[in-house]
């Protein structure tokens, strides 16, 4: 098997991981933002 560990930033610290933050904040634009969710069921 593939031994994928699994590795958390310090809370606060956003430039620990930039290539996740940028996928976050693209994600949230392009996407997210394009529908209005009422609650946690619309959006799954």
């Amino acid at each position: 098997m593939n031994q994928i560990k699994a590795l958390y930033i310090d809370p606060g610290s956003p430039w620990q991981n930039g290539y996740i933050e940028s996928f976050h904040s693209r994600f949230r634009d392009e996407c997210l933002a394009r529908e209005l969710l009422l609650n946690l069921r619309e959006a799954r």
